[in-house]
């Protein structure tokens, strides 16, 4: 195989090394491990999705989707909701205070420590669009 002349874009011309087969094959082989790393990487969180909807028997868009995956009574769930709701009116992170909590004078978690702020803050953004529930589902498949 000869070399051949390419022009670039100031107009010179270089001579390029040629080609081989061997380095060709080479080139398309990377290209296709490329291809299938992609769709790893696609495939996994889908197929979690997917499996998460079946053990759970929730699917979106469904009455169940709608409802928290552990209700009232196994564990902190009330809590973490709340938490939630008073992390959607986004309050300063170095002055946790709620005033829909805790009525009549309002929640004060300055004494609580909330290491999970970021997550709270993007569950609190998803209470926006999203009821409670909804937005419960979506951050436990986040």
């Amino acid at each position: 195989m000869g070399s051949a002349l390419t022009t670039d874009q100031n107009g010179l011309r270089h001579e390029s090394p040629p080609i081989e087969a061997g380095n060709a094959a080479r080139v398309v082989s990377s290209s296709l491990a490329a291809m299938r790393r992609s769709w790893a990487c696609v495939a996994a969180p889908v197929s979690a999705f997917l499996l998460w909807c079946l053990f759970y028997h929730r699917w979106p868009g469904t009455e169940a989707f709608r409802l928290p995956t552990a209700y009232a009574g196994r564990g902190d769930t009330l809590l973490m909701l709340g938490v939630a709701k008073g992390f959607a009116s986004f309050p300063a992170p170095w002055n946790l205070q709620v005033s829909q909590l805790n009525a009549p004078f309002g929640a004060d978690w300055n004494d609580y420590p909330h290491t999970e702020k970021l997550i709270y803050y993007a569950w609190g953004a998803l209470l926006h669009f999203f009821s409670a529930g909804v937005a419960a589902n979506i951050m436990l498949l986040i």
